[in-house]
This record gives C-alpha cells, sequence and structure tokens, in this order.
C-alpha cells in the first residue's frame, strides 16, 4: 500500500478502475482521484488509503484504491457532436464472446490524444491532453483537510478559434438539484453556468448521463468544477 505523506504522490499503473493507462493521484487531506490517460476521463474519486500496487508477475505496476471508491465512466469526456442530442460515443466493450476490441483506435479517432502531465511546485499534477485542436490542461486540487470531501477541478483550454465541445460530465442516477448543482448517490457535482443536458442513457434503465455544451473561445479559457 503507498502512502500519502506530506505532498501529493502521483503513481501510473494499470488498473481496473482506470484502464490500462491509469494515473493516480493522491492528497494529504486523504483525497485521490484516477484518470484514464487512454480516454481523457477522470474515472474514479474516493477518500481514505491511497493504492494498493501489485509489483510481482505479469501484473507489476498494477494498482487498485486502497478505499473505497466512486467508480465514473471510462468513456472519452470530451468530444465534437453533430447535433445536441446525437449519442455519446461509448467505450467498445469486450468479454468472452467477442474478446477483440472492434475498434481500437476508439479514443484517437475522436480525435483525442494525451500529452504527458507536469508538476507544479506543490507536486500537484497538471494533465495535459488535445481533442481535435484544442489543447486542454487539466489540474484538480482536494480540501486541505479531510473534513472538506472535495475535489475542485480546473480545466483550460486553448483553441486557434471559436467552437463548441461537449463534455460528459457525470453518469449513473443523476438527479438535478439546481441549474448548477447535480448529485447521484454518491457525490455532488457543481458545475459554472452552461448549457446542460441531463438525459436517459440509451438501454441503461434508470440510468442518466449529463452533457454540458461547452462554447469555447478563441484563445485560452478556464473552465472550473467542484
Amino acid at each position: 500500500i503507498l502512502e500519502v505523506e506530506d505532498l501529493p504522490l502521483t503513481y501510473r499503473g494499470r488498473s481496473r478502475i482506470a484502464g490500462f493507462r491509469g494515473i493516480a493521484v493522491g492528497f494529504p487531506s486523504a483525497m485521490n482521484y484516477a484518470f484514464n490517460a487512454n480516454t481523457g476521463s477522470l474515472s474514479g474519486i474516493w477518500q481514505g488509503g491511497f493504492v494498493r500496487v501489485r509489483w510481482d508477475g505479469q501484473g507489476a505496476g498494477d494498482f487498485d484504491p486502497a478505499s473505497r471508491f466512486i467508480a465514473l465512466a471510462q468513456d472519452v469526456a470530451f468530444c465534437s457532436l453533430a447535433t445536441d442530442d446525437a449519442p455519446w460515443p461509448l467505450r467498445p466493450k469486450m468479454d468472452e464472446e467477442n474478446p477483440v476490441n472492434p475498434d481500437p483506435l476508439y479514443p484517437r479517432n475522436l480525435g483525442y490524444q494525451f500529452s504527458g502531465y507536469s508538476f507544479d511546485n506543490a507536486s500537484v499534477p497538471t494533465l495535459m491532453y488535445r481533442f481535435g485542436d484544442i489543447a486542454i490542461e487539466d489540474k484538480s486540487v482536494a480540501g486541505t483537510d479531510e473534513a472538506s470531501k472535495s475535489l475542485t477541478r480546473s480545466l483550460q483550454f486553448t483553441s486557434p478559434a471559436a467552437q463548441s465541445l461537449y463534455f460528459r460530465a457525470l453518469t449513473g442516477k443523476v438527479q438535478e438539484l439546481t441549474a448548477v448543482q447535480f448529485q447521484t448517490d454518491a457525490l455532488r457535482f457543481t458545475i459554472p453556468s452552461a448549457i446542460t443536458q441531463l438525459r436517459p442513457m440509451p438501454g441503461e434503465d434508470g440510468q442518466m448521463e449529463l452533457i454540458l455544451k461547452l462554447e469555447i473561445p478563441m484563445g485560452t479559457s478556464t473552465l472550473e468544477f467542484h
């Protein structure tokens, strides 16, 4: 078990919560999150122990949350949709009957490309990736004490032209509390004022998805979620 001490800790490896290119980040306040670098999605969040790591056999480098976690969607988080009501492009599903990935270029074909990450002086990582011609810098910071149980996510967009970008912010049994606040049984999500659409997920009884239509201006802009 890896323990976070005075500074945030970042660990990379395969994980069932974050795929084959998983990145886990833990904070001294015991708030942690996982990011799927293969699809560009914040794929899990939890409080308590950081990660349990395997360094033996074929699973060398694998990690899993060391405490109970909230699993989030691992599909692409951003994309361009032809219309506001177009279906969200989902990750190909594989099972014993269909073990071969039918779309191995799934994230890339939608314009996603991971570019790496950098650290600030406090050891907090900024994840960098692209969707089409929009460069995104993604930084999440936890509250300073265990009682806060919060994570603030800041996104910086750099675009060569004004354009629309869709963000699939939350899935599951999502309820709308106000125009800027939504929740599931496990978490509450606060957004800035934006064009939102809360709609049923096709083929998933009782499951909803929260889609934000972001109007990205030319140049650099920022957006913050809690």
